[in-house]
């Protein structure tokens, strides 16, 4: 003789693994509609007043910085860039967003250049580079940013 089944252990395994599935399948919608949304988010940072939206308000107002530098620079096609010893990797930043707000003139990173564009976080860090180098500050444009002109060409 055959055991017979129990059909109520029948029916509870049948449901408790429907609701396994239905579980995972709500689970993996649930992160797939999470991992949308937040890339559609603006990237957040917590600063002291709370969080505050850091995608394009930060880059552009980082840019501006720049803008006056591209009326001023005229039909200068190619300048050094130059930036303070203590940015560490804000200054490679600082560079890359040079390259692209100045653009077409072409930013290339050295102190050879004729017309060079000096980025440091002081005014102080700004006039050590300039007298210990020849340059001459073609124009101040404010927080440490300026156009120096190579002197003697």
């Amino acid at each position: 003789m055959e055991p017979q089944q129990n059909p109520t252990r029948v029916c509870h395994c049948r449901w408790m693994a429907s609701l396994l599935i239905r579980g995972a399948v709500v689970v993996c919608a649930a992160m797939v509609v999470g991992g949308m949304w937040r890339k559609t988010q603006p990237v957040r940072q917590f600063t002291a007043r709370g969080w505050s939206d850091w995608g394009k308000d930060r880059f552009s107002q980082a840019g501006r910085v720049y803008l006056p530098l591209r009326e001023r620079l005229g039909n200068v096609k190619r300048v050094g860039f130059v930036c303070g010893e203590s940015a560490g990797d804000a200054g490679e930043l600082r560079y890359y967003m040079a390259q692209s707000m100045l653009a077409p003139t072409v930013v290339e990173r050295t102190v050879e250049a004729a017309t060079v564009i000096a980025v440091f976080d002081c005014e102080a860090e700004l006039a050590e580079f300039v007298r210990d180098r020849a340059f001459r500050v073609r124009e101040r444009m404010g927080n440490g940013v300026a156009i120096l002109d190579r002197m003697g060409r």
